[in-house]
């Protein structure tokens, strides 16, 4: 099964519910990333990062 077949299958991991809303962490959002890069097939790809915005 292809990474694209994976996906289409629903092993991605999804967004979990939080057992209490509070924004993510670094470590969440890392953690996140990672389950994702798994199932894919490209564990350590690094993630995305937001432009610094201008001051």
């Amino acid at each position: 099964m292809t990474p694209y077949e994976r996906l289409l299958a629903e092993d991605a991991p999804s967004r979990p519910a939080p057992d209490r809303p509070r924004p993510w962490t670094d470590e969440d959002r890392d953690a996140h990333w990672n389950a994702l890069c798994d199932v894919v097939g490209t564990p350590g790809a690094q993630r995305p990062t937001r432009p610094q915005e201008a001051a």
